[in-house]
């Protein structure tokens, strides 16, 4: 089984947001597709979670994701790749020109979570990455008609389930994996570096999730890895994109839009309770991450939440 400590929703978090169940996805049947036109029926969902992974391609038209509180505008092309419990809302003005193909599967059903080939390898790599991340938006730009026809052919499958169509699900679903790591990846070598950077910073990415409320510093996060300051800091960047600091600041300003939506608090109150130490301090970090005040942000979500 997929080991999800590094990206998790604490049980408050899980209160004030609508985990999504599909009965089709679940032990018994780990995939779920499908096809959305928003002039029949309306691209529109609330702020929700779940337990799959989940693959957007708009094929036409354009349309708004919203994934850990962060706004991206999705246009024909684009591929949006979310691991489980991301956070997230879709939505489309009503009549737009939208359409959207989507595949919702458990990582269970492509991946066993070793290293004992090849392959697994890469998938562990992709799914690794992902998680980091926490999303992941692709241009397909001209591999747009090859990556449709594929979740084209795996909807025709999971629709009329033949004989073995099973397989080629979990062939469908491995090739558009395979695509994506091409994507993040140049080379063999950089996917072997990466996944032995990962691994070396593992335990300090699960420590600061676990702590970012509290005065931690750059020097216990590299103290949980085992690492120098300078070795730590420098792998902690080449693997997240981030700063310790500008990842600590970003998962603090992800749990302040959390506490927020849930209503009840001041701005001051939601973000001492984030892990902010003053008011001018944590001001100057959210205009500089999300380029708006706190309010202006807060209030487009609720409207997305509602």
């Amino acid at each position: 089984m997929w080991d999800g400590r590094l990206l998790r929703v604490d049980a408050r978090e899980q209160a004030m947001i609508n985990e999504e169940h599909r009965p089709e996805i679940g032990e018994s049947f780990p995939v779920h597709a499908y096809y959305s036109d928003n002039q029949k029926v309306r691209i529109h969902s609330r702020i929700h979670y779940h337990s799959y992974y989940e693959l957007v391609l708009v094929c036409h038209g354009n349309c708004d994701l919203m994934v850990h509180y962060e706004l991206n505008a999705m246009v024909a092309g684009d591929m949006a790749v979310l691991p489980d419990k991301s956070i997230h809302s879709s939505f489309c003005p009503p009549g737009e020109d939208t359409q959207v193909l989507v595949v919702q599967f458990m990582p269970d059903f492509v991946y066993n979570g070793t290293l004992d080939t090849v392959d697994s390898r890469y998938m562990a790599a992709f799914f690794n990455s992902l998680r980091m991340k926490r999303h992941a938006l692709f241009q397909t730009g001209e591999d747009l008609a090859m990556l449709q026809d594929l979740i084209w052919k795996l909807l025709r499958e999971y629709q009329e389930k033949r004989m073995g169509y099973t397989v080629y699900l979990r062939a469908y679903i491995g090739m558009i994996i395979a695509y994506l790591i091409r994507r993040l990846f140049r080379n063999e070598e950089e996917l072997i570096n990466y996944l032995r950077d990962y691994h070396r910073i593992e335990e300090a990415v699960s420590f600061i999730e676990k702590n970012h409320r509290e005065a931690i510093t750059l020097a216990m996060a590299a103290n949980q890895a085992n690492l120098t300051y300078n070795y730590f800091s420098t792998i902690f960047h080449k693997i997240t994109g981030h700063t310790f600091t500008e990842y600590l600041n970003l998962i603090r300003v992800r749990e302040f839009e959390r506490i927020m939506l849930g209503g009840g608090n001041s701005v001051s109150e939601a973000a001492t309770a984030a892990g902010f130490d003053n008011i001018s301090n944590f001001n100057r970090v959210y205009r500089n991450l999300r380029k708006s005040s706190p309010t202006q942000v807060i209030q487009g979500l609720r409207v997305a939440k509602s």
